[in-house]
């Protein structure tokens, strides 16, 4: 389990909740992507890329 995952499951977070949560920041991910690249921003571009990185981490 990530450090984002505990810190969510230790707030109180239904399963569901983190479920969704993971889910939307793939989409803001490759909606940051998007924007970066159509806007030549390689720092956005890079962020994005990292947070696709860091939620291929399995879950437990």
């Amino acid at each position: 389990m990530s450090v984002a995952q505990l810190i969510l499951a230790a707030i109180g977070l239904p399963k569901e909740d983190r479920l969704a949560s993971r889910r939307l920041s793939v989409l803001d991910a490759a909606s940051a992507i998007s924007w970066g690249v159509l806007r030549g921003d390689d720092e956005i571009v890079e962020r994005g890329r990292t947070t696709l990185a860091w939620l291929e981490v399995p879950s437990a």
